[in-house]
Parts: C-alpha cells; sequence; structure tokens
C-alpha cells in the first residue's frame, strides 16, 4: 500500500493525485505558509511531471536530477513551483517558479552552509539576476512545524525530516517513502 493514502486527507490534489503515480513518489514535503497548506510530491521520473502538466519548461527537462518535484497546489496558479536537485557543487536543491504559461518567473538555489543555518537560499529573477542572497533556513525536531498537528500524528513511524525559514512564517515536513 502506498504511503500517500495516509497524507491524502491532507491536501485534495494529493487525494486526486492518478494512482499509476504512486510508484515514482519518493517523498512528500508538505509546506505551510503563512497558514496556508500545500504539498510537493517528489518524483523520481521527468514523466510523472508531465503527466501532472504536460510538456515540462525546458529548464526541468534539461536539468541533471535524480528528483523532480511539484508543489501540488500551485498547479495552474500564476506561480507553479518544480524542484530539481541542485545543479551545482554546494547546492542541494532548486526551485523554479513559472507562469501559467511556463515562462520562467524566479529561481531558487538552496545551498548548503556550515553556519548557524544548514540552509541559504539565493534567490534569482528570470534572468538569473541575484534578488536575495543567504535567506537561513534550519532543520531541526517536530517542534519546527506549525501546520496541523494532524499531520505530524500521521508522520509518526516515518522518516522525516523537519525545516523552518527563520525569516518567514514558513515551515515544511519532508516525508520519505518506505
Amino acid at each position: 500500500m502506498s504511503f500517500i493514502f495516509d497524507f491524502a486527507k491532507h491536501s485534495v490534489p494529493l487525494a486526486q493525485l492518478n494512482f499509476v503515480l504512486y510508484p515514482s513518489v519518493r517523498e512528500l514535503v508538505f509546506s505551510c505558509r503563512e497558514g496556508e497548506l500545500s504539498v510537493c510530491v517528489v518524483f523520481n521520473s521527468i514523466d510523472s511531471i508531465t503527466d501532472l502538466i504536460g510538456d515540462p519548461p525546458d529548464v526541468i527537462k534539461t536539468s541533471t536530477t535524480q528528483r523532480y518535484g511539484i508543489d501540488l497546489e500551485s498547479i495552474g496558479t500564476d506561480r507553479q513551483r518544480l524542484y530539481v536537485d541542485g545543479q551545482e557543487d554546494g547546492e542541494m536543491l532548486r526551485g523554479f517558479y513559472f507562469d501559467p504559461s511556463k515562462n520562467l518567473l524566479q529561481i531558487k538555489k538552496y545551498k548548503r552552509s556550515d553556519g548557524d543555518y544548514p540552509i541559504r537560499i539565493d534567490r534569482y529573477d528570470h534572468q538569473e539576476n541575484l534578488l536575495n542572497s543567504d535567506e537561513p533556513e534550519y532543520s531541526g525536531d517536530s517542534s519546527l512545524w506549525t501546520g496541523p498537528s494532524e499531520l505530524l500524528e500521521d508522520a509518526e513511524g516515518y522518516d522525516v525530516i523537519y525545516l523552518r525559514k527563520a525569516e518567514a512564517d514558513q515551515c515544511y515536513m519532508r516525508i520519505m517513502a518506505r
């Protein structure tokens, strides 16, 4: 049985995810941004992203990656979120925001850090002009999660990484498939 069943009640788009995509799901990343819950599904195949949004943007298709993430609640919005593995040394993750026509709006590069915060994020516009640098994010235990407590209960028994932005009302729960 897929672990998606354990978490589908927290996201309508996750509950509606086509079951043929289940085998390619590697993790679920729940986000709580200013009280709004969403889930990013991380697949091991670009084909799964294609099934959800059609032809992916070129920057996603040409990325060197083992993971393809998409925020399900962002599909069809004016800020669709897609993620791939980092593309440079020291980069853990790369995030992209696209408009409904799949035009690139913004790039986020998640970097490893040795300082007080293990993750630093650089934001770029669509032309890769730096907008903000070294936005701090930290990891820790479940006390970082400020989203629904029921989600914490449902995640018991799973491998979970908790993250929180240092300067924004945003927290994340990264749940690995068993």
